[in-house]
């Protein structure tokens, strides 16, 4: 038992890519059952439907899914490639013997697999960002999971005739340059400085071409992988968000001073210009940016905050707040109906004032009749938005005789619409699976006549019509998952460490 204490359970050199911000629910689980099935088949689910339960050792894959051997390490390799899986190391101790050893052990992500659906949001921000050769390179690295970069411009060339080498060069630095990608051992450990390692790799690539003395096969990467960094991509949405807010809500002259403001405080953004000077030309003879900025910082939502003198920052974790808080009450005001304002006023009291009775409620919300503030009550309290506390008047605690205190609390909201949306794409993921399945003819003869002319199409009217509707079906449920993914973001993924937090100097 000493022994077990003092050793560690998982390896130093290896950790789960996206660490599990959330409770695994059955809906969540079932979601990334459903999307494992989807991207890679059957196999490779049931192998993750052992997973969900814990770690598990090579052995114990193979009794649980009664798979040979050879198939359960092609699946595991698949899913560590993918980056939806880790191995870890547990101790081992062996019946006939007091020596112990360490056995190797894999844990599934679970987010990890999450992620898959906001694949689509990637390459149309780095296609937006960068040009369609950062996005088919981007893409190379999702289909692959980790790939070296050699690979990703062999592909990105072979798709594209035209284009050379050094134009995907180019948008590979731009995506590095970024952070969009980050540097990966095959070992799943993450590396610091992915410039020097990209800046490496061009100047071992091109010394290869001029010497041209080295072995073909050879790759001037070797042993260095490339995988795509979601975190990056979640502070550019995050960005993208905080600037659009604040033009709605104040301007457009403060919302450019605002995206100047993130785009200073960036990693990989040189901080040396001076601030002032860049933002009075970005505004373009506009208000003065200190003005601004006092406008900014007197904001009832709260993001940009003043220090002191010349020293303004924007808050990401009121940022964070703000989004979940706005998340919650749209859904309020969606899901009540006719009720949805008067809803949306007392969940907004109860978590001012943290706790009321139904008579306090009724008069600070102004609700005309008493009977209604009851009815949204007791709507609110079945959707898991506010809770109750029961406090007796007597020790027998009949309810007549009892007094109900109503609460509320964000954290506990938030959690509720999280399961809700898991539930959402749960259901939306298995409904198009079910068209998917059971359509499956009618896809394999549209993309059969997708790449021939209109005259060699021998589908009659009634096909091509009801071909046409699947697709049209097909669309709106990915539309769908893609909504609702958005919330997801909102709720989970807009929530960083403080270091995320960037300042702005200046004298303003």
């Amino acid at each position: 038992a000493e022994w077990e204490q003092s050793q560690p359970l998982v390896s130093k050199h290896y950790h789960c890519e996206h660490e599990t911000n959330m409770e695994w629910t059955q809906h969540s689980v079932q979601l990334a059952l459903d999307i494992v099935r989807e991207h890679f088949g059957e196999l490779v689910a049931k192998v993750c439907a052992v997973l969900v339960n814990g770690r598990q050792t090579l052995q114990q894959l193979m009794r649980q899914t009664q798979l040979p051997r050879v198939q359960v390490q092609q699946v595991l390799l698949v899913l560590l490639q993918q980056g939806m899986a880790v191995p870890c190391e547990q101790p081992h101790i062996p019946q006939d013997s007091s020596a112990a050893h360490y056995a190797y052990a894999y844990e599934i992500c679970l987010d990890a697999i999450l992620l898959r659906i906001r694949f689509p949001r990637y390459l149309l921000a780095v296609n937006q960002l960068f040009g369609n050769l950062a996005e088919q390179a981007l893409e190379t690295v999702l289909l692959n999971g980790r790939a070296r970069l050699s690979r990703v411009t062999k592909a990105v060339c072979d798709a594209n005739p035209g284009v050379q080498a050094g134009s995907v060069h180019d948008a590979l630095r731009k995506l590095c340059d970024g952070r969009y990608l980050r540097r990966v051992q095959s070992g799943d450990e993450t590396l610091a400085d992915g410039q020097t390692a990209f800046s490496e790799y061009l100047n071992n690539n091109n010394r290869k071409r001029k010497a041209d003395t080295m072995d073909d096969d050879a790759d001037p990467d070797s042993g260095v992988y490339w995988a795509v960094n979601p975190e990056r991509f979640h502070r550019h949405f995050r960005d993208e968000w905080v600037v659009n807010f604040i033009r709605k809500k104040v301007g457009e002259e403060a919302s450019v001073l605002v995206g100047r403001m993130l785009d200073e405080g960036r990693p990989d953004s040189d901080q040396s210009g001076a601030g002032k000077h860049i933002l009075l030309q970005t505004l373009k003879g506009g208000p003065q940016a200190g003005e601004w900025m006092r406008i900014l910082a007197l904001e009832s939502c709260g993001m940009v905050k003043k220090v002191d003198d010349g020293i303004f920052y924007i808050d990401y974790l009121a940022v964070a707040d703000l989004a979940r808080s706005l998340c919650v009450e749209r859904h309020i005001l969606e899901r009540f109906g006719r009720h949805g304002v008067a809803c949306h006023r007392i969940f907004r009291l109860l978590i001012e004032e943290k706790i009321l009775d139904h008579t306090q409620i009724n008069r600070m919300a102004m609700v005309a009749a008493f009977k209604e503030t009851k009815i949204m009550l007791n709507s609110l309290f079945r959707a898991q938005f506010i809770g109750v506390q029961e406090v007796p008047k007597q020790a027998d605690r009949t309810p007549s005789r009892c007094h109900y205190l109503w609460t509320a609390s964000m954290t506990n909201a938030v959690k509720t619409l999280v399961n809700k949306c898991l539930l959402a794409q749960a259901n939306l993921k298995k409904r198009y699976l079910a068209e998917k399945e059971s359509n499956s003819r009618m896809l394999k003869q549209s993309k059969r006549f997708a790449a021939v002319s209109k005259d060699d199409d021998f589908r009659t009217d009634a096909e091509r019509s009801l071909a046409a509707k699947l697709s049209t079906n097909l669309a709106r449920l990915e539309r769908c998952e893609q909504q609702i993914d958005e919330e997801l973001m909102m709720l989970r993924d807009f929530d960083m460490t403080p270091s995320a937090i960037r300042h702005m100097r200046g004298p303003f």
